[in-house]
């Protein structure tokens, strides 16, 4: 997904806390809509995705991609 333009209050957000909503996501097959937050990648810079896993860990869907291949 690409990074969206982030307000000057949404940065200040993302670096005091790591992450920041920008909004809501559905799939199909998914009862409920999921939040995405933008956080930011070591590698990839500013990156958006929605919490995997029971913990709601945020990973980055480009280091995702590169583990499958």
């Amino acid at each position: 997904m690409i990074a969206p333009r982030l307000t000057l209050l949404q940065r200040l957000q993302l670096r005091l806390t790591g992450s920041v909503r920008v909004g809501w996501m559905r799939r199909p097959g998914w009862k409920e809509e999921l939040p995405l937050y933008a956080f930011r990648c070591s590698i990839h810079g500013i990156v958006v995705n929605y919490p995997h896993g029971f913990s709601g860990r945020l990973e980055c869907p480009h280091c995702q991609g590169e583990r499958i291949t």
